[in-house]
């Protein structure tokens, strides 16, 4: 088992006895971006720490091939936790003006991406959702 696996494997089994933390699906190394669908979470690579999209609370961004004068934003919620007990939300923004950057302890988290792009008329379900995340030290 290597040592990536085995933090994966520590992580499952801390945040197995929390009620409200996300189980964390795959472990991602510290200063490079990954995608996580709505529902899942990452344990960052030797950090101890884990990072859970747990809902898109608004989508106002402007739809594919319509022109809009704001380009509109979404709203994403997570979960940052740190073992052994830490743990805080934290909402971003896919505006790179307002907040698509937060902080958690050490860590600055930021939301790099969500997709998909709305379409006109049509509603995104949560499932469908897949953001990409950059988790750093600043």
């Amino acid at each position: 088992m290597n040592r990536t696996s085995l933090l994966l494997a520590l992580l499952v089994l801390g945040f197995g006895a929390c009620d409200s933390a996300t189980s964390p699906t795959r472990a991602v190394p510290l200063g490079q971006p990954f995608e996580l669908p709505v529902g899942e979470a990452a344990a960052i690579a030797d950090e101890l720490l884990v990072v859970s999209f747990q809902a898109v609370t608004a989508d106002s961004r402007c739809p594919t091939g319509v022109l809009c004068i704001w380009a509109g934003e979404a709203v994403v919620s997570l979960e940052v936790s740190r073992l052994p007990s830490t743990t805080a939300p934290l909402v971003l923004k896919t505006d790179p003006e307002s907040e698509a950057t937060g902080h958690f302890q050490a860590y600055e988290i930021e939301l790099v991406e969500l997709k998909p792009d709305p379409k006109l008329g049509e509603m995104i379900a949560q499932g469908q959702y897949l953001a990409t995340f950059l988790v750093r030290r600043p």
